[in-house]
C-alpha cells in the first residue's frame, strides 16, 4: 500500500493524512479525491 499512496500522491492527488499502522494490523491512509473528498486507503500492516 505505500507504493499506492506514493503513486497516487505523486500525480498530484493531496495526501490528508500520511500512512501510519494502527494498533490492530492495518495500515491506513487519506488521500484528497480531485473533488476534495477524502479517499481512506488501508491494507493489513504486515
Amino acid at each position: 500500500m505505500d507504493a499506492f499512496y506514493t503513486e497516487l500522491t505523486g500525480a498530484g492527488c493531496h495526501g490528508e493524512r500520511t500512512l501510519w499502522d494502527a494498533p490492530w494490523g492495518q495500515r491506513y491512509a487519506v488521500v484528497g479525491d480531485p473533488d476534495g473528498h477524502g479517499v481512506a486507503l488501508f491494507a493489513p500492516s504486515a
